[in-house]
């Protein structure tokens, strides 16, 4: 994943994570078949989850202007997958279960479009 650089650890990955779905919200709004509606609970998951933990600086996503859709997802679904090893536990793994549960869904939803999220 060369979008998101270097950076480590549950609170940049949970920035990142609501970076990307801000994009793919912003993409997706077109679609009439479900998967706005899940790109928009996902990254209100992912906004909450960074507010309560957040990055101790901003981040960004390099190009993410030009990311299509199915990279911002790919990506976001990556960063999740290492989310949900790190908060496994406590009052924030409801949250990052839904997330982890939306993106999964929506992978189903672009299956059909021949994509795979990761």
């Amino acid at each position: 994943m060369d979008h998101h650089g270097q950076v480590e650890g549950a609170p940049v990955s949970l920035a990142l994570v609501e970076v990307l779905l801000g994009q793919a919200s912003v993409l997706v709004a077109d679609r009439w078949d479900g998967a706005a509606e899940h790109v928009l609970a996902a990254r209100g998951a992912a906004a909450v989850l960074s507010a309560a933990f957040p990055p101790p600086a901003g981040v960004s996503v390099a190009g993410l202007g030009s990311m299509s859709l199915e990279e911002c997802l790919a990506d976001a679904a990556v960063l999740v997958r290492k989310i949900v090893w790190d908060r496994s536990d406590g009052p924030d793994a409801v949250l990052v279960a839904d997330l982890s549960w939306r993106l999964a869904v929506l992978g189903g939803i672009f299956a059909a479009d021949g994509w795979a999220l990761a």
